[in-house]
């Protein structure tokens, strides 16, 4: 077994930044902080170039929600930041779902569509964030009433690890980790300046070589000192600059899905069926938790050939033959002809609900793809992993939790604007939905 090209990256950067440390360019062990100022020098160079308060007025209406944003933004931004929330909503709720091809709202129902958008409106994405939270807890408590091993609902999206069924590539993951590190703590320096707050630090957390996180240092006993506009202004930047990025990465994916699609038709007639990435004992499917048939019966590695005798050599023929059952939601046997250990054997499995079982696929390649093909997919990947982790990233530091963004956020309305009582509830329903979350990590 190779070593990871994490761990690498981890081994060979320490003694760097241990040597870095000694000529006073980086302190910490371990994970290191290292001074950038090419950072602060960006940051003072844009602060200047536009009115970085409507955008901080913005950020705030997504954060809180519009009725507590009323409370705190400049009321003649007030509805400019309606707009561009609601715009955002719409965009993020209809617009996205519809041009993939799906249905408006994710496919939600409409009662969860309004329990959703009623959760944006009262207490904005930090709300939203902790109703994600909560619906995973349901459903991993659910499995442990059932006796299911759950996955954990929570991980760190780390470039180069695994997390159940997903995993974050190196180099796509470093390179969408730096542009989501880079425009939150730009954005939080920014506004500061334009708050009147100086930025005169900034830097680099590094773990080894890997990038972990980014920061840049408003002189806190000044902010502390500002009204509570001003630093809800600075505190809600950084993570509203993430959505910002996810959604233009999330258009540019649009954009390039016909490319994507012409590499996929390519990487077919390369391939002769689909490999199996885990196999889980259950899945969650909404708010249902479905057995896995294939659970027991194959293996995570295992190449499927074709099912009930209509050959998968691809991901999109692999679906295309599960689609009918899916939509007839079929609970019973279907046969497989499946690759292990280099021979093949056929494997009867036992659907449930139109679902084999399975999470995470990947296509079994026979042949050489072309020179253009690695290209094509890195970039794909790119933008898609850049969304994703911005939107995550962004996601999380809404969370009413010290030291994230939102927490300090809710924290100065606590102190200031007499919302003590809000605060400690939407605390405690995070710590407890988190707590859920983490529990399978701990407890088989």
């Amino acid at each position: 077994m190779g070593i990871s090209p994490i761990l690498i990256l981890i081994l060979v950067g320490i003694p760097v930044l241990e040597y870095l440390k000694r000529k006073g360019r980086a302190s910490g062990a371990v994970i290191y902080t290292v001074p950038w100022q090419w950072l602060v020098r960006q940051v003072n160079k844009y602060a200047g170039q536009a009115d970085w308060r409507v955008f901080g007025d913005i950020a705030i209406t997504f954060l809180v929600g519009p009725i507590i944003a009323r409370k705190i933004i400049d009321p003649k931004n007030l509805r400019t930041a309606y707009f561009w929330f609601f715009a955002y909503i719409l965009f993020y709720a209809v617009g996205l779902p519809l041009a993939r091809g799906g249905s408006m709202f994710g496919g939600a129902d409409l009662i969860t569509a309004a329990v959703q958008g009623a959760i944006l409106i009262l207490l904005g994405f930090a709300g939203y964030g902790i109703a994600l939270l909560g619906g995973s807890a349901y459903a991993i408590i659910k499995q442990y009433v059932l006796g299911i091993t759950p996955e954990p609902g929570i991980g760190l999206a780390i470039p180069g690890t695994s997390f159940g069924p997903i995993h974050i590539p190196l180099v796509e993951g470093i390179i969408a980790l730096v542009i989501a590190l880079l425009f939150h703590e730009g954005a939080h320096g920014v506004v500061a300046l334009r708050e009147g707050v100086p930025v005169d630090e900034g830097g680099v957390l590094l773990l080894g070589f890997l990038p972990i996180g980014a920061y840049v240092e408003p002189k806190e006993q000044i902010m502390k000192r500002k009204p509570t506009r001003s630093i809800s202004r600075i505190l809600a930047a950084g993570p509203m600059a993430n959505m910002v990025v996810f959604a233009i990465f999330a258009v540019l994916l649009l954009a390039v899905t016909p490319l994507s699609e012409y590499a996929a038709n390519v990487e077919c007639t390369a391939s002769n069926g689909v490999t199996i990435l885990h196999v889980p004992e259950s899945i969650h499917i909404g708010d249902q938790i479905i057995p896995s048939g294939a659970y027991g019966e194959i293996n995570a590695g295992t190449t499927i050939l074709d099912v009930n005798g209509t050959p998968t050599p691809c991901s999109k023929y692999f679906f295309k033959a599960l689609a009918p059952l899916k939509k007839d939601e079929y609970n019973g046997p279907i046969t497989l002809t499946v690759l292990e250990n280099n021979a093949e054997k056929n494997v009867t499995i036992q659907m449930h609900s139109g679902y084999l079982g399975v999470e995470g696929i990947e296509n079994h390649h026979v042949k050489p793809l072309p020179w253009w093909y690695g290209i094509v997919t890195f970039m794909v990947s790119l933008i898609y992993w850049t969304a994703l982790l911005n939107f995550m990233i962004g996601l999380v530091n809404m969370l009413p939790v010290p030291p994230l963004d939102g927490g300090q956020l809710f924290r100065a309305l606590a102190e200031k604007e007499g919302m003590k009582l809000l605060y400690k509830l939407l605390f405690w329903a995070t710590i407890i939905v988190f707590v859920i979350n983490a529990l399978p990590w701990v407890i088989k």
